[in-house]
This record gives C-alpha cells, sequence and structure tokens, in this order.
C-alpha cells in the first residue's frame, strides 16, 4: 500500500477528474434540452404527450439528485440520468422527425388559403348572400403560384375553409354550403401571365393544358398579349399568345358566358395615346353592325380616318362609302368630295377680289 500522502493526492485527482466529468455533462445537459425544446416544438401531438412524460421522469431525477448526500459521485449518477434520456428522446423523435424546415411554396400555400379563406368569411358576414366574388388571378410565370395545378389547390383549399365556417357557424348544410364556396371563390385567368411560360421553352400545347387544368374554376378573363417574355399589356392580337385556343378550352367548362372578360391593355394606352378596343375587336373579327352583310373590324382598322383630326376636311370621302352616307357631292370642307369653294364666291362661282 502506499503512504498516506499518495492517497490523498490519488483522492484529489479522481475528485478533479469527477469536477471534470461534471463540467462535460453540462455541455450534455444544455445540448440535450435544446434538442428536447426543438422536438416538442416541432413534434406532433401524439409525440408532444411522449416528451411530456419524459420531461416529468428527467426533472424528478435531476431534483433527487440535488438533494442526495452524495456529491462526489453525482457525475456518475447524472451520466446514467442523461443517457437514458437522450435514448429515450432519440426512440421518440426516430417515429417521425420534428418538421423544422418548410419549403416556401408550401408557407405561401398556407398564408394564402387563410387570406383569401377569412376574406370569404368576412365578405359574407357583412353581405350574406350578396357578397362579392373573391377571383385569385395566375402570377407571372416564374412566381408562386403561376401554375395551374397551385392555383387550382389555393382556390380548393380556400373553399374548404369557408365551407366549414358556413356548416360550424352558420348552421348551413353541406351541399348549399359546398354551392356557395364554389359561387364565391374562384380563379382569374390572364392569358399574358400565362404565355410568359413560354420564356422558359414551354409551347402553345403547354399553354393550353394549363388552361385545362383550370377551367372548372374561371370566373375572369384578363384578356392581353405578349410576344412570352414580358408582361406587356398588347391588345389582343399583337402578340403570340394563342387567345383563340385558351378561349375555346374555356368554352369547354360550359360557363364561358358567365366569365368575365377584361382587356387589358394599359402599356399600349401610355405610349400610344389611343384606345385598344378597336385593334382587341379587329382580332376577333368582330362585325361593325348587328347585319351579317356588313363589314367588320379586321376589314376596315387600316383604312378608318380620324375624326378628331381638327378644322378642315375632317370627314373624308371613305367614311361615306364604308358606312352608307351619301354627302360626296357636298364640297371638300364639308366632307363631300367636290373640289373647295376657298377663294371663290360661294354664290357666283367667281373669284373674290
Amino acid at each position: 500500500m502506499g503512504s498516506e500522502e499518495e492517497k490523498t493526492y490519488g483522492k484529489k485527482e479522481a475528485y478533479k477528474k469527477m469536477m471534470d466529468a461534471d463540467i462535460f455533462l453540462e455541455n450534455v445537459r444544455l445540448n440535450f434540452n435544446n434538442a428536447f425544446h426543438k422536438a416538442y416544438k416541432y413534434g406532433s401531438p401524439e409525440q408532444k404527450e411522449e416528451l411530456k412524460e419524459l420531461s416529468e421522469k428527467y426533472s424528478e431525477k435531476i431534483k433527487g439528485l440535488e438533494g442526495s448526500k452524495i456529491p462526489v459521485f453525482a457525475p456518475l449518477i447524472k451520466r446514467q440520468i442523461f443517457d437514458e434520456a437522450i435514448t429515450r428522446l432519440q426512440n421518440i423523435t426516430a417515429r417521425g422527425s420534428p418538421k423544422v424546415f418548410e419549403e416556401v411554396e408550401e408557407f405561401a400555400m398556407d398564408k394564402a388559403v387563410d387570406t383569401f379563406g377569412n376574406l370569404a368569411i368576412n365578405s359574407y358576414d357583412k353581405f350574406q348572400d350578396k357578397a362579392p366574388i373573391i377571383v385569385v388571378e395566375n402570377p407571372p410565370h416564374g412566381m408562386a403560384f403561376s401554375r395551374a395545378e397551385d392555383l387550382k389547390k389555393i382556390i380548393e383549399y380556400s373553399r374548404e375553409k369557408f365551407k366549414n365556417y358556413l356548416i360550424e357557424n352558420k348552421g348551413i348544410k353541406k351541399k348549399e354550403a359546398e354551392k356557395l364556396a364554389e359561387e364565391k371563390i374562384g380563379a382569374t385567368w390572364d392569358v399574358g401571365h400565362l404565355n410568359m411560360m413560354k420564356k422558359k421553352g414551354f409551347t402553345d400545347k403547354d399553354i393550353i393544358e394549363e388552361t385545362r387544368k383550370i377551367r372548372p374554376y374561371v370566373r375572369h378573363i384578363h384578356l392581353t398579349d405578349n410576344f412570352g417574355f414580358s408582361d406587356s399589356h398588347l391588345p389582343p392580337g399583337m402578340g403570340n399568345v394563342p387567345i383563340k385556343a385558351i378561349l375555346e378550352e374555356l368554352e369547354k367548362s360550359g360557363r364561358f358566358k358567365e366569365m368575365r372578360k377584361i382587356v387589358e391593355a394599359p402599356n399600349f394606352v401610355q405610349h400610344f395615346k389611343k384606345s385598344p378596343h378597336p385593334w382587341t375587336l379587329s382580332a376577333f373579327g368582330s362585325p361593325i353592325y348587328g347585319m351579317k352583310v356588313g363589314p367588320y373590324w379586321n376589314q376596315v382598322q387600316d383604312v378608318v380616318g380620324s375624326y378628331f383630326g381638327g378644322y378642315g376636311t375632317i370627314n373624308p370621302q371613305q367614311h361615306h362609302s364604308l358606312y352608307g352616307a351619301g354627302f360626296t357631292a357636298l364640297p371638300a370642307e364639308l366632307g363631300g368630295a367636290m373640289p373647295g369653294s376657298q377663294g371663290q364666291s360661294r354664290f357666283g362661282g367667281t373669284p373674290m377680289a
């Protein structure tokens, strides 16, 4: 056996190692607490129940250790407590890891559904059956929810939220609630935003397929044109949007007449200072008159003169030949085709002195 001095030194070394181990275990405790709180925050309801039980047992053992009379051996007991708690935590979270991160599309989807669902609820509370229709517009391609499938999900989830509210809080029957939800929440289909798919390599065929997916939900249509690279807001017919094919696809819904059609061409108006409607009517081959034998806008678009050109020959002859008036025998300054009388007497035809 060694001397008393050696025994004392050995005890001191052993005690020092115990204290070092206690410092290490304190770091383990902090890490365990962080992992526990994260698991509880993001865990499922079932996991939270198990974590509560784990927390109670763990806290009870730690408190019992603090009140014990064997502080020197506390690190050994702590290690055993931590080992058991960590193993238990691993078993709980292994059956389904907590969802800590969420894709921005999913997060935005949840928030969008809450927004449109709550808007429908508040509108109905205030206006009842006269509540306005809420339509969700497809953004330009590349932004969130620009695809038909995503827009469809927003509308369906928003309708579900609104329907459940009507059933649970207004006492409305399920069938009637579903009908109200379908009536009050729909989609605005912006054909210009849709056409911007082309800058990513998509074709007219892809555009029509997107329209097929969303057609049961469409309430409004934004008619505008571009060349697939930017939202140019040109009048229909000035770009390469397959408007005719899109409208033909929407007609298959059986509700085409109920859909509001809005020409959206503010950029054209801003830069050219002209109304986009003659170009729109021309693009759609609309007749000028109701009669079938009359001319169409696409036949006269390039020959129509302006009635707002100032004083002078403001009523040219081609207007009369197009629209059937008979003023061609009048002097030119009055809109006819005869030589003007400027510089001559209107009564005798002789030059004025």
